[in-house]
């Protein structure tokens, strides 16, 4: 026995919308299509406010600047007593001011000491935040 198939009807005819048979009014339909354009051209301007805004405080606000570093003072510390087990102490009082609005953090720090262009003493310090 042959199944017999019957065409699926759609439940609401497919109505153009310029259709003098469409169930909305053409002034509906224009003012609706105004709605859309006004708020996607409000979307297309406020993402190109932020844009801006945010390009603006990139080279400006946020720009990285160097750190400043000065030292402050120089004290060694065990030149008086100088016998075979006692090693002089540098001491050095540094200021570093940090002008960004973000902070630094250096992982290594490494010092050396020179006499007379000669390498006298090198050390590399934990890490440090500024």
């Amino acid at each position: 026995m042959a199944e017999r198939r019957e065409q699926e009807k759609p439940l609401a005819p497919a109505i153009p919308a310029n259709s003098k048979l469409s169930p909305f009014p053409p002034e509906f339909i224009s003012h609706r299509r105004h709605r859309c354009l006004k708020c996607c051209g409000c979307s297309a301007a406020l993402l190109l406010i932020l844009a801006v805004t945010t390009l603006i405080r990139k080279f400006t606000i946020f720009h990285v600047k160097h750190p400043s570093l000065e030292i402050i003072s120089v004290k060694i510390d065990g030149l008086n007593s100088l016998s075979n087990n006692n090693n002089p102490t540098l001491v050095a009082g540094v200021l570093i001011k940090n002008s960004n609005a973000a902070s630094f953090k250096f992982h290594e720090a490494a010092t050396k000491v020179y006499c007379d262009d000669a390498l006298v003493r090198e050390e590399i310090g934990g890490s440090v935040e500024i």
